[in-house]
């Protein structure tokens, strides 16, 4: 009955809808979308959402049939979203299951310079277990929003939206709550969709070879004890310049500050305002503790669909414990390696390959308020902290079939015996377990594997829905056991945003 509740929510949102793309929340970097844009918007691809207007328009237009209204003016598109999902699961019994989202995003454009757009699902989760335990444990669906049990099951609400202007040639303001994704991999050390919406502003500047934006966000500390939410800001900088037609370097800032603690109501600190200022130099002048964070990525383009690419993000690390090898635990920092391909073989093959790894501690803070994360999840990488991942992915298009396949391996390390190892985000790290001898994974050792093979055909081309069908495993292998998730699915999907859900 739950099942078909969530196919009647899903299936209303597709009268009279029509095929439309969906480039703006399209984050899959695998998808013939992901290659559009990196052969169009290649110079700042890095930075997600793109600029309707400063960034090339093309990607954000739909099918004349989406259209409600259009005149030279004004322009107003909708397309139906669905992710549905229904199949069979060995955990936590063998049975019946399903999960899946349906709802519908709208956008409108009014003579090239102002813009809106808005989003709604509705998520319901039944299975896989590691899934439900989650939503259990941070009550949260992953990616989506506060979880609600029904049940065995758990619903959220995702919704978005934004409104935006084109001040000049060079500058574009927006307003709106969603997510963001900084970088040009998989994953993110440093910004990512892993986290559920946040309200934010962000001011797009784009100038010459280079384009500057500033992020200015309020999140939410979400107490799973009490229920507690608590409130914190943070601001981002992200500077993505050109330096060749092929090279491309990036420096990024971030500060998490909490809205009040028990001396004082803080609030927005006016001073982050500013918009070319350096961080650590005001928090030092504030007088504060806030968490302020560094980063910096580049790619480089071996061909025209070749890409290799790297970040570095540091939290905190002092240069003389850093040489002495000593496993300080204050030296904080995340770091990604990889490299992708698009349009091999006629146009019809994309690889990618990316290691990830953050030291114990990092993104963590001596206030747990001012962790870098919103809502009980890192504000970059599913496994948070204190792992080492390699993950690899492809997506074969034959005809009217696209193949995925997506491998993942990990490890990381829980904390143990009551004392912190530093492998959750959200614990203070005023009391580390041990001042020296940190290594990567340590504490309660977590060997991970997730397999996820997909076939997906075009199902209804007019209205861009496809059919698919899905068989993952997950297991994990420690000291306490061999614990393993397996399913299959069948389900219906169109173009949309998608939640990480491999970790």
């Amino acid at each position: 009955m739950r099942l078909l509740l969530v196919f009647i929510i899903a299936l209303s949102s597709y009268v009279a809808a029509a095929q439309v793309n969906t480039g703006y929340q399209q984050w899959d970097p695998l998808t013939q979308t992901a290659a559009g844009i990196h052969n169009t918007q290649a110079h700042h691809a890095n930075i997600r959402p793109l600029s309707p207007f400063l960034d090339t328009l093309e990607v954000y237009q739909t099918g004349d049939s989406a259209i409600i209204y259009g005149t030279e003016k004004l322009r107003v598109n909708w397309a139906p979203v669905l992710d549905l999902n229904i199949g069979g699961s060995t955990s936590p019994t063998p049975g019946l299951a399903g999960f899946g989202n349906g709802g519908a995003q709208f956008q409108a454009y009014f003579k090239d310079r102002f813009y809106a757009r808005a989003s709604y699902q509705a998520a319901y989760l039944y299975f896989p277990d590691h899934l439900q335990l989650f939503a259990k444990n941070r009550q949260v669906l992953p990616g989506i929003g506060e979880a609600v049990n029904v049940g065995d099951a758990y619903l959220a609400h995702y919704y978005t939206g934004a409104i935006g202007m084109r001040m000049g040639d060079h500058f574009e303001l927006e307003v709106g709550r969603d997510k963001h994704f900084w970088g040009d991999g998989y994953r993110s050390m440093i910004l990512s969709t892993n986290s559920s919406p946040f309200p934010y502003a962000r001011l797009t500047t784009k100038v010459w070879k280079v384009k500057y934006t500033n992020l200015w966000s309020a999140l939410t500390d979400l107490n799973t004890t009490t229920g507690e939410k608590r409130r914190k800001f943070t601001t981002h900088h992200a500077l993505s310049w050109n330096i060749t037609q092929r090279f491309n370097l990036s420096v990024y800032e971030a500060v998490v500050w909490q809205a009040s603690d028990t001396l004082s109501d803080r609030g927005f600190e006016a001073a982050y305002l500013n918009p070319l200022i350096f961080y650590r130099p005001v928090e030092f002048a504030q007088g504060s503790a806030d968490n302020v964070l560094l980063g910096l990525s580049m790619r480089y383009e071996l061909e025209d669909d070749i890409q290799l690419y790297a970040q570095l993000y540091f939290d905190e690390f002092l240069m003389d414990e850093l040489r002495s090898g000593d496993g300080w635990w204050g030296n904080k920092f995340g770091a990604q390696l990889g490299a992708k391909a698009y349009n091999l073989f006629a146009d019809s093959l994309m690889l990618q390959t990316e290691l990830n790894i953050a030291r114990p501690y990092t993104y963590t803070h001596g206030s747990v308020i001012q962790a870098y994360g919103h809502m009980n999840q890192s504000l970059a990488h599913p496994l948070g902290t204190n792992f080492v991942e390699w993950i690899s992915r492809a997506s074969y298009q034959l005809e009217d079939y696209t193949f995925n396949a997506n491998f993942m391996f990990a490890g990381f390390g829980d904390d143990k015996e009551g004392e912190n190892y530093g492998g959750d985000v959200f614990i203070s790290y005023a009391n580390p377990a041990t001042i020296y001898g940190n290594t990567l994974m340590q504490g309660e050792k977590n060997t991970l594997l997730f397999v996820h093979l997909e076939a997906e055909k075009k199902f209804i081309e007019a209205y861009d829905i496809n059919l698919t069908a899905g068989i993952g495993i997950r297991k994990v292998f420690n000291t306490i056991g061999s614990p393993m998730d397996a399913w299959v699915t069948l389900g219906l999907r169109t173009p949309m945003f998608r939640s990480y859900r491999d970790f």
